[in-house]
Parts: structure tokens; sequence; C-alpha cells
């Protein structure tokens, strides 16, 4: 697969989030995505506001000045110095958001010590995949697919070993307490065989 650069503000819509004090912001259902490199990049969850300030996107790429990237196929609001990232041409899905979440994280990680503002985002550049010159989103899309189709087989071997493991396990317990089983009968018959020795002794004694 040939890849080409691609001015980012050709290929994608940006927008970026706005300050909202603390003090404003209650506790509520819409996520709020930060610079956090954790939880997706959510920092809480609060009630929508009718700032201009406080602004929603959904089905997006956020893009944080740190470099922190996520995809959010959900409504969520988004804090300042969060950039929004939505194709031009194509309406993202989980697939086409990992293939990019990916190739921007390995585009802009370490390369500002500082911060990717709007205005450097919009001048930089992103390597994409193309088939006769355009974007092949559906390379990125069946690329992860196939990924993750390979990760389910992975997963389904494992847990066929896991599940044999546990069978063998089980078989092995059983075999333990069948020995634990005859070890008992067998002191059980022993003692028996004492107690009746011991009787027949005493018989013997008192003729």
């Amino acid at each position: 697969m040939e890849y080409e650069e691609f001015k980012i503000a050709d290929v994608f819509i940006i927008e970026t989030g706005a300050n909202i004090s603390q003090n404003e912001l209650n506790s509520g259902k819409t996520p709020r995505i930060s610079v956090t490199n954790l939880n997706n990049g959510i920092s809480g969850y609060y009630s929508d506001l009718s700032s201009k300030n406080y602004r929603i996107q959904e089905n997006f790429i956020s893009l944080s000045f740190l470099g922190t990237c996520f995809y959010h196929p959900y409504r969520a609001s988004l804090d300042m110095k969060v950039h929004c990232l939505k194709p031009i041409k194509r309406c993202l899905n989980k697939y086409i958001a990992l293939f990019l979440v990916n190739l921007f994280k390995k585009s802009f990680n370490g390369v500002y010590n500082d911060q990717i503002s709007s205005t450097d985002l919009k001048k930089s550049y992103i390597q994409l995949p193309v088939t006769s010159g355009n974007i092949d989103f559906d390379f990125m899309e069946n690329y992860i697919k196939n990924i993750e189709a390979k990760m389910q087989k992975l997963i389904l071997y494992y847990n066929m070993l896991a599940n044999r493991e546990r069978e063998r396990e089980r078989e092995r317990e059983r075999e333990r307490e069948r020995e634990r089983v005859n070890r008992a009968a067998i002191l059980l018959i022993f003692i028996l065989q004492i107690l009746i020795y011991q009787t027949l002794s005493k018989r013997l004694l008192c003729r």
C-alpha cells in the first residue's frame, strides 16, 4: 500500500474546545474530553451548558495539545486545547477511526515540546494510504477489521487452550480425590484387620 502526505486541514474538519470554569460544570451524563491520557480522555461527566464556549461534538477523533488522541463515537464536550477532527469526505466508524488515531499518535509523538495549537495542526501534514492518488478509507477499515478478526481467532484459541487446561486440572483433581479415597480405604481395611486380630487374640486367650 502506498502512502502520501496530506495537509491535515485539507482532509479533516478541525474544531477546538474552549475553557469552561470548573465552577460552571455540574455533574451530569455528557463526557468531557480533556488532555488526560487516561479513560479515553474523559475527565468527567457533566450537564450540558448554554455557554458558547461549551462545545459538543459526536463521532470524532480528539487530539489534545499534548498529543493524546482518542476516538469518540458518542456525544461529548471538548475542554480547552482539545481539537476535534472529522474527515471531510467520509463518516467515521470505529475501524477507520482506530487506524487514524494510531497515525496521529505516531505523527505527533514527541514532535511538539510545547503544544499542538490549532494553527500548528492545520498547517501540519500526515501520511495516509492512497489508491490511484485518492485517500483509501476502505483500506483503513479493512486493515483494522483484519486485525480484529485475527485477535478474535487468537482469543478463541486461547479460550480453547484455557478450557482444555481447566478440564485437565479437573481430571487431575478427580484423580487426586480417587487416590485420597483409596488411601483412606486401605487405612480403614488395615485398622479393621488390626481390630479383628485383637478380637480373635482375646478370644483365644480366654479359652
